[in-house]
């Protein structure tokens, strides 16, 4: 049982690895249009709360996917709770967000 978790593990990883590729190449290659992405609208600057947005959800997700991997399933199989640190610092990220979107409402 655990050979077949670990084959699991491997083969999400790489799935992982291999969107995230994708992705990559694709915004490098001018596929994926990301101009502006990251302004409130186009032709504006950079909002920091969305840049911060952009920081703190894929460190979040990474964090707890590491964590699920990681987990012994042994007992039961089921995903692990999401420790609260990870909780908070999506809440805060989400809130400066939220502040700002409606701090800068026009």
């Amino acid at each position: 049982m655990h050979f077949i978790t670990q084959i699991l593990a491997a083969g999400l990883l790489a799935w992982l690895v291999l969107l995230a590729l994708i992705i990559t190449s694709r915004a490098l290659t001018g596929e994926l249009k990301t101009d502006g992405l990251l302004a409130m609208r186009r032709g504006a600057k950079v909002a920091p709360e969305r840049a911060l947005s952009m920081l703190v959800f894929p460190v979040v997700i990474a964090s707890y996917a590491y964590l699920a991997l990681h987990a012994d399933v042994s007992e039961k199989a089921a995903l692990p709770d999401v420790p609260e640190q990870l909780m908070m610092l999506l809440t805060g990220s989400n809130g400066i967000y939220l502040a700002g979107k409606i701090a800068r409402q026009e």
